[in-house]
């Protein structure tokens, strides 16, 4: 998605050299949304990848899951076993 940001935006840098006013806008424009976008995505996917991040932490052990890495050999921060 950054990708197509800075795509729109040297459409708009070379709209606006060759005088095209209104394309260099129109670009530019969606070069920001698109940026405003990627922000948004990003910030949420290091929230929920720092949360998620933890899962990982209480993962059983592989004697107890017989070495297979199934998803019931995860637990969740909540349902520690001692034994």
């Amino acid at each position: 998605m950054l990708g197509w940001a800075v795509i729109f935006l040297i459409i708009a840098l070379v709209a606006a050299v060759f005088g095209f006013g209104g394309i260099a806008a129109a670009s530019a424009g969606i070069a920001k949304l698109l940026f405003v976008i990627f922000l948004v995505l990003f910030i949420i996917s290091l929230i929920f990848g720092w949360r998620d991040a933890d899962a990982y932490a209480y993962r059983k052990s592989d004697a107890e899951c017989d070495g297979n890495r199934h998803s019931y050999c995860y637990t969740d921060s909540y349902s520690h076993s001692y034994a």
